[in-house]
């Protein structure tokens, strides 16, 4: 049979997701998603497959197809490993267990496997977490239930510059875009130009929706202020 390549594995990857994350619950949603697929861009050398971020969220993933005998990513294991063996960056090598992983997928005896574990352990052996459907259902339940501290989240950041910053000369990087969804439930897109700063555009977003929301309300209470008319008391001690 012949060997399943990385695009289609990645393209069933996101496509199983969009269908995992349709299924939440409106009010379990993400307000701010983006999913980039980063493959035969600038930051797919250093960075990875497909970055995932909204405001409570990171995943940088790594496919691969087990047939392939390239040892490009054994190379990107141990430059990243060495960066983060330094002294002041072993605080990232929990962050990156976290948010950055490894798939690998292969046709066998007619049959789809996988399997996925933290990138920086994905040569140790019987360390094979789960597979595919398995990891997208803890992304899911992750997107859903995860609240970060702002501490956390300055962390991913840190981690994600830290290695995009690796190989890649100054000037290149990939754009990208964040997806949120307005409260009359359409979609809304906004051009990153450096995928880099993803974290700083959701947060701005958030921002800015947080003040419209307030601003509707005020708005909303003003209305039926003006509706109701003024009150009784507002009459009291008025002479006739």
């Amino acid at each position: 049979m012949a060997d399943i390549y990385e695009n289609i594995v990645i393209g069933n990857f996101l496509f199983m997701l969009g269908h995992a994350v349709g299924n939440i619950p409106k009010n379990g949603k993400p307000s701010v998603l983006s999913v980039n697929l980063l493959q035969q861009t600038p930051m797919d050398k250093t960075l990875g497959d497909v970055l995932m971020e909204s405001s409570h969220f990171v995943r940088l993933i790594e496919f691969k197809r087990t047939q392939n005998k390239s040892n490009k990513e054994e190379s990107k294991l141990e430059l990243i490993t060495g960066v983060l063996q330094e002294e002041g960056n072993k605080h990232l090598l929990e962050v990156s267990r976290k948010i950055h992983w490894y798939i690998e997928a292969e046709l066998k005896e007619n049959a789809f496997k996988s399997w996925s574990v933290p990138y920086l352990d994905f040569l140790k052996p019987n360390n094979h977490n789960f597979n595919i459907d398995q990891f997208i259902k803890s992304i899911v339940e992750e997107m859903t239930t995860a609240r970060l501290s702002k501490n956390e989240r300055n962390l991913f950041k840190e981690y994600i510059v830290k290695i995009s910053n690796l190989q890649v000369s100054s000037g290149s990087s990939s754009g990208g875009l964040a997806l949120w969804m307005d409260e009359t439930g359409g979609l809304n897109y906004l051009p990153v130009s450096d995928i880099r700063h993803l974290s700083y555009t959701i947060e701005n977003i958030l921002e800015k929706e947080a003040e419209l929301s307030v601003h509707r309300q005020r708005l909303i209470e003003r209305q039926l202020e003006l509706e109701r008319g003024p009150s009784p008391s507002s009459y009291k001690g008025r002479s006739h």
